[in-house]
């Protein structure tokens, strides 16, 4: 009857710090997840801050290195220009205005104009197909042309 009694406070001891142990472990790994979440978080706020930082001195050397204008005080100088311009098909008069996008002064903006600037993609060699003068046929000359498309 003894032993028997021994043996089941051995057992509910056991069962006692079994459940210690798994209690621990539980809260181990509980602790552990909120750490990471947090070490998580606080690196991707510090990221998110360092992003802001570089984003806030790049438009600050921006705006520092903006040139003032300069008034142009020199006259300039007058040339005659000729008002007929010729292209290799057509000929525009100053009584007919040419429409900007069209490349091969048809007076129509259509795949023709559209050939045009894909063949010179990325080139600076056509002036026609460069509408916003910026010395290279790009993304912006083709919406520009893709935007008064068949008109």
């Amino acid at each position: 009857m003894i032993q028997e009694i021994h043996d089941k406070s051995f057992f509910n001891s056991f069962k006692t710090v079994g459940s210690l142990v798994l209690m621990f472990f539980f809260l181990f790994v509980i602790g552990i997840t909120f750490f990471l979440a947090q070490t998580s978080q606080d690196i991707r706020q510090e990221a998110s801050n360092r992003k802001t930082t570089k984003i806030e001195s790049y438009l600050s050397r921006l705006r520092k290195s903006k040139p003032s204008p300069t008034p142009n005080t020199s006259p300039t100088p007058r040339t005659t220009i000729n008002p007929t311009i010729t292209t290799s098909s057509t000929t525009v008069t100053p009584g007919s205005s040419p429409k900007i996008c069209d490349t091969n002064g048809d007076n129509k903006i259509d795949v023709q104009d559209l050939s045009m600037v894909l063949s010179h993609w990325n080139k600076n060699d056509a002036p026609t197909a460069d509408f916003n003068q910026d010395g290279i046929t790009n993304i912006n000359d083709l919406s520009a042309l893709l935007s008064n498309f068949g008109k």
